[in-house]
C-alpha cells in the first residue's frame, strides 16, 4: 500500500509583531521529498507522529 503524505501548518497569535509571509516559511519548514522525514522524524510534531504510526506497517510512503 501506498501512503501519500504532505503538511501545511500555521500557528499564530495576537501577539505576533511581524506577518506570516513565505519568506518565514521558507526559514522553518518548507521541505521537500526525503527531507521531510530526514528533518522532522525525531521532533515533536503531528508528522513525527504519521512516521511513528507507520514505522512497522507494510506501507511505502510517498512525501509530496
Amino acid at each position: 500500500m501506498k501512503v501519500f503524505y504532505g503538511l501545511l501548518l500555521q500557528e499564530t497569535n495576537t501577539f505576533c509583531p511581524t506577518k506570516s509571509d513565505m519568506e518565514i516559511f521558507r526559514r522553518g519548514y518548507v521541505l521537500k521529498g526525503d527531507e521531510i522525514k530526514q528533518r522532522l522524524m525525531e521532533t515533536n510534531t503531528e508528522i513525527a507522529g504519521f512516521f511513528t504510526f507507520f514505522r512497522d506497517k507494510d506501507a511505502e510512503l510517498v512525501p509530496g
